[in-house]
């Protein structure tokens, strides 16, 4: 009996060991949780919606508990109720949620239809005003009286308490998932503006109004993470902004032919789940296994090794044409984006003051930036985020940073060792010398220092790889 024993066990360990090793392995649960944008809602058949996107690109286990009209009280309440809801939560590898748009949207319809209403003989719903935006079955006149009404209930108290209500949902929702999962990842998606691309000056002040209230909005999801200290804000508002087409369903070409439909297409899915896809370090769909290189990047070259190590490493970012760029100087706003990416992009609990900090991109990176004291500002109350940085201008900023990471700064240089040493800066001397102790920062081929020289690209990228590699790792 013992031998019968001895053998089934010999025969099911060599049957397991025959097995892939894949075959043993738990797959991902990923569960996706919010609206209607989650559901793919406005989608044409056969189209896929961000999660199935995400799920099919990198293999994961898609549990899909997302509801069309679903607002942020209610998945609030849900995640505080729901048994089941709380049990799949709980077991989560990774959770994406949507949620807020129909919070907005709910108060717009409410505010528009009180707005048209003073003026009308027929009084008209929240849901009927709802309806004849998205259907464009509605009078050229009623149209009118629509439109120029977004702007005034957008900026009044109504809206604004509607809004400050979501933002409570939404530090709700974040407390309660990290509650029901502490390890899991978390990814909460920003709101875009579902009318930036239309191109009409009928819209254009509700195109504006929308801009303002999402500022206000998208600050409050921010702040609900920065309390909790968490890092799963991503931000979609960008890539929508940016987009080279329509990523939404709606459309205006006139009073009688118009669908204000907010949902996105399955572009904006695509830039959804590319922007998901950041945040949870997983492959965008499409995404090849191997990142190829840049153009401009020759494989010869010396600095190829850097760039490619903190682009692989997300320390640095190409152009949007492809290129890395290495032979460009690198700007204030480009060291404050590049330390904010190596720090790991963490929550920020407000905006930077700065007078002179036009383009959105930046925002979070000199916010964290001036909270952290790394890069400083200019008299004026200006930070000139344009601005090229020399050598000895970066230094100062690694050595910020080091400090500011309690690296060790003992280590220093001799600077007279360059023909130009005594060129660098009073100011900078410290920084310099430690940062060439460290390896950080050489000479160049004719042994010069050259500390008021602009920080190409390419230099910067060897100083971070070498600063990973020499202080970080250590």
């Amino acid at each position: 009996m013992k031998k019968r024993i001895v053998s089934l066990l010999l025969c099911l360990c060599l049957a397991v060991g025959l097995l892939p090793a894949g075959a043993l392995a738990a797959p991902v649960s990923y569960v996706a949780l919010g609206d209607s944008i989650t559901t793919g809602y406005g989608l044409d058949e056969g189209e896929k919606a961000f999660p199935q996107l995400l799920a099919e690109a990198n293999g994961l286990d898609l549990t899909d508990l997302a509801e069309d009209g679903l607002t942020g009280a209610e998945l609030s309440a849900a995640l505080q109720t729901d048994k089941e809801l709380q049990q799949a939560v709980a077991g989560a590898d990774i959770i994406t949620v949507t949620i807020g748009g129909n919070d907005l949207m709910n108060a717009l319809y409410q505010g528009l239809a009180e707005a048209y209403n003073q003026f009308a003989s027929t009084a008209l719903t929240p849901q009927q005003v709802q309806q004849m935006l998205a259907t464009g079955q509605m009078t050229p006149s009623q149209m009118a009286t629509l439109l120029t009404s977004v702007e005034w209930v957008l900026a009044s108290q109504e809206f604004s308490a509607a809004v400050a209500d979501m933002g409570k949902a939404l530090a709700g929702i974040v407390g309660a998932l990290r509650q029901l999962n502490p390890e899991g990842k978390l990814a909460v998606a920003c709101q875009y503006n579902p009318y930036g691309h239309l191109e009409n000056t009928l819209t254009q002040p509700m195109v504006d109004a929308f801009e303002v209230a999402l500022m206000v909005v998208n600050a409050q999801l921010k702040e609900a993470f920065a309390l909790l200290g968490e890092s799963g804000y991503v931000d979609v508002y960008t890539p929508f902004a940016q987009a080279e087409e329509d990523p939404c369903n709606a459309k205006f070409n006139s009073m009688t032919d118009f669908d204000l439909d907010f949902h996105p297409n399955a572009y904006g899915h695509q830039l959804i789940a590319q922007a998901m896809a950041g945040a949870l370090g997983l492959k965008a769909p499409g995404e090849e296994e191997e990142k190829p290189g840049f153009p401009d990047v020759p494989e010869e070259e010396w600095y190829a090794g850097a760039v490619a190590y903190v682009s692989e490493k997300g320390m640095m970012n190409g152009m949007p044409d492809g290129r890395f760029a290495p032979g460009d100087s690198l700007t204030r706003a480009e060291v404050a984006q590049t330390l904010y990416n190596l720090e790991g992009k963490p929550a920020v609990t407000g905006a930077a003051t700065f007078t002179d900090l036009p383009d959105q991109w930046y925002q979070d990176s000199i916010a964290w930036a001036q909270e952290t004291g790394v890069v400083d500002g200019y008299e004026g109350n200006v930070f000139r985020p344009n601005r090229d940085v020399t050598r000895e201008e970066f230094a100062q900023m690694m050595y910020n940073y080091a400090a500011y990471k309690k690296c060790d700064l003992t280590a220093v240089g001799d600077l007279s060792q360059f023909p130009d040493g005594d060129k660098v800066g009073e100011w900078a001397l410290p920084a310099m010398a430690w940062a060439n102790g460290n390896g950080l920062i050489n000479g160049h081929d004719d042994g010069t220092l050259a500390p008021g020289g602009d920080t190409t690209r390419a230099e910067a990228a060897g100083i971070l790889m070498r600063f990973d590699q020499n202080l970080v790792q250590k």
